[in-house]
């Protein structure tokens, strides 16, 4: 176990603070290669095709379920099975292998789940596993947990991924690859399953994959998004591994108050160390993000945090039409917590503050301003963030924004996705027992706990469904008073989790059955809003003529936003129907997910 740093020393800002832009910028470098038709002879319909590849922020790992992995060791096997178990994977898991075969070199082998890109990321799991794959270590810790190399004698484990396209049509091979590679232990043997994304994310939540496949795309630009909701009690939950230890809590809560940078790096080599000896996951690899589009669409940028279709333009057109292999779980921003759903949310809801359109830059949004010490936003103790709110905002149904609907969206939020020590079921159970705001359902694994936990606001109250540290102070100003001082606080209030959402529209409890959301629960302030929306079929966002702030990026060389009046999101069931329809010209843009071998042929 690392040293604990110590506490001493004059608080300054933390090095994320300091240097956002330049992290932005370092995330956000893209290669932009310009594809000229002639040179992949595309049809005469299709224009031109540009090809953006950059390195992205996206990673992606294998998790374990540790209660069942705990099952699963059961018998006369040691107390620490489980342990070796995980340990033994994390030494047969072939990264290269991975990466040559599937991705054709365009991932970057990982070694924490923080990934290089970010402060603070040491290479725990290169440390302490190596860089390669050992299998003499891993037969060892298997021998060591009670397993050999008859039939009866074997670890037989289901390995679960995504079946439908989330992550693009090379989910399969990845699952084989890893497949491949823990069975030439000769004690492993593993059947591979696979659910839509629409099941998965819910069988995830509810803790019925032992070892699965995942992916993770910042929520806010800063390394605690990369360690809280997985290493946390709350945030595990969501993440499917249910992982829990008191003393990573600690060093979770310590590095996000901290105000020294010492200190918080200090926490963050104990956290990561903690988990490769732990191994509730196993980081694989960081994956470069890529967009295919029309030469004469603009405005397109590979942002590290926030796909905006609002900035795009095309010369004398004022429609564009995206194809994916992705899928929407939910439309409720309390709901939400894949990449594609968010993806969607982002351009119907506005949140306090927003992203830049190039970097991760905040913007006010329903705020009027940034809050920070020297304008008074942010208290000297760091404990209490003020906004001050636009007047004369109307979410699309011609509801009003003000304090109050911001408030109830904050806690709706946190309620409906607090299972607390136990939900309210059976309904003897009353509070402050149990939580009966308590969502369930696409709910269990929502991001509540950002709000509640890595925020620090603390959970609602069981019995009114009230935060006593979120105060109305009038009509256009609200206050978050925080437990401990969060420096990422204001990009949680730009994550879609927050964003406030019409009280006529939604309800605080018993909200709609996902996927049943329909145009009348999809209302939101933001500059489109949705004229049609088939599930798993197509998503159609039109012009919010009554958008509040049309000049929010007039200082980028945005003048007006949204720019076209129509984007049509069509979903493809594979990655072959996607690039068919790219080259033929159907849809004038691919945004998740081509393969590898299409990106690189497009490229050339």
């Amino acid at each position: 176990m690392a040293e604990t740093p110590p506490s001493s020393g004059p608080p300054k800002k933390s090095w994320i603070s300091q240097n956002r832009t330049i992290l932005a910028a370092a995330i956000i470098i893209i290669i932009v290669v310009g594809v000229v038709a002639a040179a992949y002879l595309l049809p005469k319909s299709a224009a031109a095709l540009k090809v953006d590849v950059g390195a992205g922020p996206r990673i992606r790992f294998a998790g374990f379920n540790i209660p069942r992995i705990t099952t699963l060791c059961g018998g006369a096997r040691p107390a620490d099975c489980p342990v070796k178990v995980r340990q033994a994977l994390a030494y047969a898991v072939d990264r290269d292998a991975i990466n040559t075969n599937v991705f054709l070199g365009l991932a970057t082998p990982i070694y924490s789940m923080i990934p290089p890109s970010m402060p603070y990321s040491q290479p725990a799991f290169k440390t302490k596993y190596g860089a390669n794959q050992s299998l003499t270590q891993a037969e060892n810790l298997l021998t060591a947990a009670g397993y050999n190399t008859t039939s009866k004698g074997k670890l037989y484990i289901d390995l679960w991924y995504n079946s439908d396209g989330h992550y693009g049509d090379t989910e399969p091979s990845v699952a084989l690859v890893i497949k491949t590679s823990l069975e030439k232990t000769g004690m492993i043997v593993v059947s591979l399953k696979s659910e839509p994304w629409s099941a998965y994310r819910g069988d995830l939540a509810a803790g019925n994959f032992p070892f699965y496949l995942l992916g993770w795309y910042p929520d806010y630009l800063d390394a605690d998004d990369y360690a809280s909701p997985f290493f946390s009690t709350s945030g595990a939950i969501g993440q499917g591994s249910y992982y829990s230890n008191s003393t990573m809590d600690t060093w979770l809560k310590l590095e996000a108050a901290a105000t020294v940078d010492s200190f918080r790096a200090g926490n963050f080599t104990n956290i990561q160390t903690k988990s490769a000896e732990d191994v509730p996951y196993i980081p694989l690899w960081q994956q470069s993000a890529d967009v295919e589009y029309k030469s004469d669409i603009t405005g397109v940028y590979l942002h590290p945090v926030s796909f905006k279709y609002f900035v795009m333009s095309r010369s004398g057109a004022s429609s564009l039409s995206v194809g994916t292999t992705d899928s929407v779980v939910c439309l409720d921003p309390a709901c939400a917590y894949d990449y594609y759903s968010i993806e969607v949310i982002n351009q119907i809801f506005d949140t306090l503050l927003v992203y830049a359109p190039q970097n991760a830059s905040l913007v006010p949004a329903l705020a009027t301003q940034v809050p920070t010490t020297a304008n008074g936003g942010i208290s000297v103790d760091g404990k209490n963030y003020t906004y001050h709110l636009r007047q004369g905002v109307k979410f699309t149904d011609g509801t009003a924004f003000n304090a109050t609907v911001m408030k109830w969206s904050i806690e709706r939020a946190m309620g409906l996705g607090d299972p607390g020590p136990t939900p309210c079921n059976p309904p003897s159970v009353v509070p402050p027992a149990c939580n009966p705001w308590y969502g369930g359902g696409n709910y269990e694994g929502s991001a509540g706990f950002l709000l509640f936990d890595s925020g620090n606001l603390g959970k609602v109250n069981y019995v009114s469904g009230h935060n006593d540290n979120i105060t109305i102070i009038d009509n256009y100003t609200i206050r978050f008073h925080l437990n401990k001082p969060t420096a990422f606080f204001n990009e949680i209030m730009a994550f879609s989790e927050t964003a406030p959402v019409s009280m006529k529209a939604y309800s605080y409890t018993n909200p709609p059955t996902i996927p049943t959301d329909d145009k009348t629960h999809i209302v939101g302030t933001g500059p489109y809003m949705v004229s049609d929306y088939t599930v798993d079929k197509q998503v159609v966002l039109v012009k919010n003529p009554n958008y509040y702030n049309p000049s929010i990026y007039s200082s980028y060389g945005v003048s007006n936003i949204p720019i076209l009046s129509t984007i049509t999101i069509t979903h493809y069931s594979d990655a072959t129907g996607l690039l068919n329809a790219l080259k033929s010209g159907q849809i004038d843009m691919s945004y998740r997910t081509l393969n590898p071998t299409d990106i690189k042929s497009l490229q050339h």
